[in-house]
């Protein structure tokens, strides 16, 4: 009986001990290894926002989205926009502008593979 009194009351410690451990990990990574992490290992560059002294049209100016270059296709004197179907002359290719290039493929609808 004894003995059974003994091993009851250690695995009461052991179950009260497993949820205290793992709230105090949960808590040292919650408020203190990640908040280290944070400010040693991830530091935004601050340096292209305008600095308090500039004028209000220095401080949106730094949040304007700057325009993509267009990317256009030229063929023949014609300019094609990018994904725009180019015109071959030969019906058994199908041509496209595709990163400022024409790029043919063969119409197997049209011309069908040959052996």
């Amino acid at each position: 009986m004894v003995n059974l009194v003994v091993k009851v009351n250690k695995l009461v410690k052991i179950l009260i001990a497993v949820p205290v451990v793992l709230i105090l990990a949960w808590v040292l990574n919650r408020y203190v290894i990640i908040p280290i992490q944070w400010r040693y290992f991830y530091k935004p560059d601050f340096s292209e926002v305008a600095s308090p002294t500039s004028t209000p049209e220095q401080y949106l100016e730094t949040f304007k989205m700057q325009p993509t270059p267009e990317i256009y296709c030229e063929q023949d004197g014609l300019r094609y926009v990018e994904g725009a179907e180019v015109p071959s002359g030969d019906e058994c290719q199908i041509c496209e502008c595709s990163s400022g290039k024409v790029f043919c493929r063969r119409n197997l609808e049209k011309c069908p593979a040959e052996n």
